[in-house]
């Protein structure tokens, strides 16, 4: 027989928050590269725990050639605004310029069964000398991200990673997911 030592966690250790939207500020967001030389952003938020937070890898539009997730925490949180001409938004990427700004992240749980923050943000209500986001606004991009959370968790599914990510089923999407945009 060996002796076996295991950490024991308390119960303060152990996250827990329900899936579904929480507004929330930045307070720490930097750009890293993976393994396999992907960018990345990783974004911290006030009142949750260092090991909960979203990471964002850079993805490209096929149409636009232009890279979007990354670019939607500036847009959506109006951080880094530089210049709004002929309806372009400008932001300078640094992410410094994220810190303190005020966002709406989807939470879920993982395969493990802990919290994890979704990839894809949604804007809060404000109006802005650059831009505007109404309610309405608001919940066509809160949609989007369920939508986009469910067909995450649908892929995974059918690669035949078992629980990869938990059903989030229950996260409400309004007027039974009509996508109209603003």
């Amino acid at each position: 027989m060996a002796l076996i030592t295991s950490s024991v966690k308390s119960s303060d250790e152990i996250f827990e928050h329900e899936d579904g939207w929480l507004e929330t500020t930045i307070r720490k967001a930097e750009y890293g590269t993976s393994d396999k030389g992907k960018k990345y952003l990783d974004v911290w938020f006030d009142g949750l725990p260092d090991k909960v937070n979203a990471r964002c890898f850079a993805t490209v539009n096929g149409k636009t050639k232009e890279e979007f997730r990354i670019r939607n925490w500036f847009r959506f949180s109006n951080g880094g605004v530089e210049s709004c001409k002929d309806g372009m938004l400008q932001h300078d990427d640094d992410p410094q310029n994220l810190i303190g700004m005020p966002i709406n992240v989807l939470v879920f749980h993982n395969n493990k069964g802990y919290v994890d923050i979704f990839r894809e943000p949604a804007p809060m209500v404000m109006n802005t000398d650059e831009q505007e986001y109404t309610e309405k606004n608001v919940q066509y991009w809160k949609n989007k991200a369920v939508m986009s959370l469910k067909s995450y968790m649908a892929y995974f599914a059918s690669q035949d990673i078992a629980n990869f990510v938990t059903p989030t089923n229950d996260i409400p999407v309004a007027n039974g997911g009509d996508n109209t945009p603003f």
